[in-house]
């Protein structure tokens, strides 16, 4: 909350009430110094609930804390991994396919054409994967 408005705001119901009083609306005055005791009490600073709260039950927070961070962790480390599988799996189907070919030229068979590289999709898809096939 903002310390100098609810300032502003209790200076201003203690001017009317006054005002209030000394115009004789009791009613308008009544209600404003009701309202000046709820704003009053308002601003003043609460407990705060960390004290409150028992070691055990802040325990269980800072565990589940850390359990979510490994968690998220473990995911991201997942991710690195498959990724890096798929790269290397890409990387050595297309070591063979590239060996098929030379092979195939070398003995005189009609080779096929050539597709294009695995590594190349799979990068493209791991980098865009929004991509059109």
């Amino acid at each position: 909350p903002n310390i100098v408005l609810q300032d502003e705001i209790l200076e201003q119901l203690e001017c009317l009430a006054t005002k209030a009083e000394q115009e004789g609306d009791l009613e308008l005055s009544e209600a404003a110094r009701n309202k000046l005791t709820h704003v009053r009490a308002a601003s003043m600073p609460q407990e705060t609930e960390a004290l409150n709260i028992p070691r055990l039950q802040r325990m269980i927070d800072r565990c589940a804390v850390g359990a979510a961070w490994c968690s998220l962790l473990a995911w991201e480390q997942l991710l690195v991994f498959t990724t890096s599988f798929g790269a290397i799996l890409c990387l050595l189907l297309d070591a063979r396919n590239s060996l098929r070919l030379k092979l195939a030229m070398l003995v005189g068979r009609s080779a096929w054409s050539p597709k294009q590289p695995l590594l190349a999709a799979f990068l493209k898809y791991a980098l865009l994967p929004n991509a059109p096939p």
